[in-house]
């Protein structure tokens, strides 16, 4: 809900200028990056990792506002911390923050007094003045002589053409639920924040060229090089081999299972997928979920997992393989590069208790709830573009309803509604 332009269209936009480089920088988070690495990969934009950094309380004008860039994964893992703990206390003060996540990271900060205790914990050459579209640069430009920090400009993209930028305060009405007369007056961006070239650039900043081309040192310096396919899971006790320590679980299970001693089948597809696991180093993903499964004896493991005689050992599902005939590979095979799925279900009345332990026994650190991305359906679109206009529920109703009657003439299923809620598009530089 903070920009109108899809990530494939900013792409599209910065291999059309014949770009090499695109920073992706949403709001507070990293909810599009992994998705953007692919997409750039597929478009030959190398694509930079970044973050907008807004603190405060929300729905008021930032109190603290800079753009973080990445260097390095150090730098990377720094952001993501820095991140969390905004998440924790949105108050949170980034100049504090970056005296212990620092490392690996570019600061670009358009407020002169910001830049000025910046100056103080960030390294030089690591700190930037940002010019940003719209804005006086001249007290910036002074504090950056005044404490000898480089300026560099940036698009600051909410949207891919001048055009859009009503389109761009209708967004902000609908995430701040208000009418568009009612927006405070930092929210609306002039029409100077779309994908504008570099000859537009040079035309904004007459008097500090230099500001656009150091974009391109920038760009050298960020990291580029992804690879997300690597999965890290929680490591076994210091000291124990995770391997050894699945195998011997197993083996313990089966015999709970089958009887001892186990029959030759039963053996043979236990070592078959163990053999399997250990090559994928899968083993602490088995050892984790069957520690949570193990906490409630109210559980019923479903899906593709059911065929692993594993999942059957560890009491992570309750339906035997080799009775039914259900085959590993649908599971895990060598060719699979992607995680496997154990789906579990939890009773209701547990399922609190079970996050509980999670969080408690992993760590905030290193546990997470998964997040879903709410796209608006045309129907829920109508709606809210209709209420930021002011429109009663009177003559919203007539309209929606309309709506569905369309989609049932052509022979499509009427729209779903799906809910509004703050999502993860952002500004691009």
């Amino acid at each position: 809900m903070q920009g109108t332009a899809p990530i494939e269209g900013l792409l599209e936009r910065a291999a059309a200028l014949g770009m090499s480089h695109l920073a992706l920088t949403e709001v507070n988070g990293l909810w599009g990056f992994i998705h953007f690495t692919r997409l750039a990969r597929r478009a030959s934009i190398q694509a930079i990792c970044g973050s907008h950094i807004q603190t405060g309380e929300p729905g008021r004008r930032p109190r603290q506002d800079l753009v973080l860039l990445v260097t390095s994964q150090a730098g990377y893992e720094n952001l993501c911390r820095l991140l969390s703990g905004l998440h924790d206390d949105g108050l949170l003060d980034v100049v504090t923050a970056l005296e212990e996540w620092g490392g690996g990271l570019l600061a670009l900060c358009p407020d002169p007094a910001l830049l000025g205790r910046l100056a103080a914990v960030v390294p030089a050459g690591d700190l930037f003045g940002e010019l940003r579209p719209g804005a006086d640069t001249t007290p910036l430009l002074a504090a950056c002589r005044e404490l000898g920090v480089a300026a560099v400009s940036t698009g600051e993209v909410y949207f891919l053409e001048p055009d859009d930028a009503p389109l761009y305060d209708v967004l902000r009405a609908i995430d701040r639920n208000e009418r568009l007369s009612d927006l405070p007056p930092w929210e609306p961006k002039g029409a100077s924040h779309y994908f504008a070239d570099e000859a537009e650039l040079l035309r904004r900043y007459p008097h500090c060229p230099e500001a656009v081309d150091r974009t391109m040192e920038l760009a050298a310096r960020c990291k580029t090089d992804w690879d997300f396919s690597a999965t890290i899971f929680p490591g076994a006790p210091p000291g124990e081999d995770p391997q050894a320590q699945l195998r011997e679980r197993v083996y313990r299970g089966a015999a709970r299972r089958y009887g001892t001693p186990l029959p030759p089948p039963v053996e043979a597809r236990l070592e078959k997928e163990l053999r399997l696991v250990g090559e994928k180093d899968f083993a602490t993903y088995f050892l984790t979920v069957a520690d949570i499964v193990g906490q409630t004896h109210l559980t019923i493991g479903r899906g593709s997992g059911a065929a692993s005689i594993i999942s059957y050992c560890l009491l992570i599902t309750q339906v035997d393989p080799l009775r039914h005939n259900l085959v590993f590979e649908r599971f895990l095979n060598p060719e699979r590069t992607d995680m496997p799925d154990l789906d579990v279900d939890f009773a209701w009345d547990e399922r609190d208790d079970i996050l509980d332990y999670v969080f408690r026994t992993y760590g905030t650190h290193r546990a997470a709830m998964v997040a879903n991305q709410v796209t608006l359906q045309p129907r829920s679109a109508v709606r809210e573009v209709a209420k930021v206009y002011g429109l009663s529920n009177e003559e919203i109703l007539t309209i929606t309803k309309r709506i569905g009657l369309v989609f049932a003439q052509a022979g499509h299923p009427a729209p779903r509604t799906a809910p509004i809620r703050p999502g993860s598009a952002g500004g691009a530089r």
